[in-house]
């Protein structure tokens, strides 16, 4: 039972805030300093949890497959100096 509570409370969208205030400018200026301050690397606060697990998943893979490719990077360019000095 605890357990499909906590599938249900991961599952469902959380609920977006109203605007608020009046009119069309005062809407177009929040939204462009919220674009201000998301571009700045910071997340959503209201993002699905979902979608938030996601995005964390693949931050890990790319952040694992950068690793990897420095370590190739670094074993290729080892190899080359082994195979340089091999050969003089």
């Amino acid at each position: 039972m605890q357990k499909k509570r906590m599938v249900e409370e991961f599952t469902k969208p959380q609920e977006k805030k109203p605007l608020g205030g009046g009119g069309l400018r005062s809407r177009i200026s929040k939204g462009r300093n919220a674009k201000q301050t998301t571009s700045g690397g910071h997340e959503p606060k209201n993002m699905n949890p979902r979608t938030m697990t996601l995005q964390n998943k693949w931050k890990l893979l790319w952040k694992m497959s950068n690793d990897r490719k420095k370590k190739l990077q670094e074993i290729f360019s080892n190899l080359i100096e082994v195979l340089y000095f091999a050969l003089e």
